[in-house]
């Protein structure tokens, strides 16, 4: 059975609330599961029990770390471990609720440019009401109900491992889901499949103990010296920076199928878009969407020696993000209409999917280097839009598709 997500639990001291935690996931109707659970060196039975049920349960693996380090590393050791499309990370005193994965996953499996889901949260124990303000922001930086892609928490680095984050403040969480709610597209499902079981003293109850909200803004009444100290904006605003070069290194590579499959499996938010796009794209062009910036990725770093063809029009927007992408390239024009009877080797064709241009394509399509990359824009939209991705789809011995996003589509030359 392929693995199609891993639920990662970090566990420390919590023996008599593991074991309902595991139980909440296995009752999960959902194929492909694997569980982590990481023993962050508790000094209770925890190790023991997380022993046990590897012991009977072959999808579950148990990890111990040889000293406390705390939740962020041993989260970031099981999305070491971790080898699905997609992960979570359950604290061990939590517990997933009917639908928790079939839910996430099902948008996730359909939607290709949503890098995560994230669900509502029942809280049981806290010491008193959660208005709406400090519910959301609770539901939005907690680390147990969402459900991500596992190359996006890859790229992300995790969570930070700061000693800082360890202080009254904690916040690795927040870091986290900072960078996954600002680079990257996200859907949130505002039912509560999550159960978060509040423990006297924990980090939420001094959430609570130190904020007020008047149902519209949330207000700190005292701050930790974590933060009063800017030791907690220095280390996130660090890790956000590591997390920028990755990407940056990411997006420089000249190695084309990692880079395509990079923007296949996450979903290139606005601020990543406008990064990108001011580094490598003269200023004076109006930035684009995700599929449009892709179209310059793909002239940029595709593979080979070639032309890039551009096939049917749009407006011109096309042709100038396959442009920036040829200039950075440093190739020159881009071949458009019919192929002439001399015509060499191409790299790049992309066409704006309309049935009437299928005898160009078609009289294109052999020029196509292997390695090189076939781009359908507008594929959905009508007019027979669908018949070339579903062409080269079923040609499966000669094209791969490598990203598929609303209405485009990437395929990559595997065989002549």
């Amino acid at each position: 059975m392929t693995e199609e997500v891993t639920v990662v639990i970090p566990c420390f001291n919590d023996e008599t609330v593991l074991e309902r935690a595991l139980r909440s996931v296995l009752a999960q109707d959902v194929a492909g599961l694997r569980i982590i659970i990481v023993d962050d060196g508790s000094t209770d039975g925890s190790a023991a029990v997380a022993e046990r049920w590897a012991g009977d349960h072959a999808l579950v693996t148990a990890v111990r770390l040889p000293e406390n380090r705390g939740a962020a590393a041993a989260r970031n050791r099981g999305l070491e471990l971790a080898t699905g499309t997609y992960v979570c990370f359950l604290d061990s005193d939590d517990e997933m609720l009917g639908g928790f994965l079939s839910r996430t996953l099902g948008v996730l499996t359909h939607m290709a440019h949503v890098a995560s889901v994230s669900t509502g949260i029942e809280f049981v124990g806290a010491s008193e009401e959660l208005d709406p303000t400090r519910y959301a922001a609770l539901v939005n930086s907690g680390p147990s109900n969402v459900v991500v892609r596992r190359a996006v928490a890859q790229l992300i680095g995790g969570f930070p491992e700061s000693a800082t984050f360890r202080g009254e403040s904690a916040g690795e969480d927040i870091v986290f889901r900072t960078i996954l709610r600002e680079c990257f597209s996200q859907i949130h499902l505002n039912d509560r499949l999550l159960r978060y079981h509040v423990k006297e003293g924990s980090h939420l109850e001094r959430f609570l103990d130190r904020t007020a909200s008047d149902d519209r803004r949330l207000t700190f009444e005292r701050l930790t010296k974590e933060e009063s100290s800017g030791a907690i904006d220095r280390e996130g605003g660090a890790f956000m920076e590591s997390f920028a070069q990755r990407v940056r290194g990411a997006a420089s590579s000249n190695l084309a199928v990692g880079a395509l499959s990079y923007l296949q499996v996450l979903s290139v938010g606005a601020a990543e878009i406008e990064a990108f796009r001011l580094a490598q794209v003269s200023t004076t062009e109006a930035p684009g969407g995700v599929e449009d910036y892709v179209l310059h990725v793909c002239a940029a770093l595709g593979p080979g020696a070639g032309a890039i063809v551009d096939v049917g029009a749009d407006g011109g927007g096309a042709a100038a993000w396959l442009a920036s992408g040829a200039k950075r390239a440093g190739r020159e024009g881009i071949l458009s209409g019919p192929p002439s009877s001399g015509a060499g080797p191409v790299r790049l064709l992309s066409v704006a999917c309309d049935a009437a241009l299928d005898e160009t394509f078609e009289a294109w399509l052999p020029h196509v280097v292997t390695g090189g990359l076939v781009v359908l824009r507008g594929v959905g939209e009508g007019h027979g839009s669908d018949a070339l991705d579903t062409m080269l789809g079923t040609r499966t011995d000669q094209w791969r598709r490598v990203i598929s996003l609303q209405s485009l589509r990437v395929f990559e030359k595997i065989a002549p």
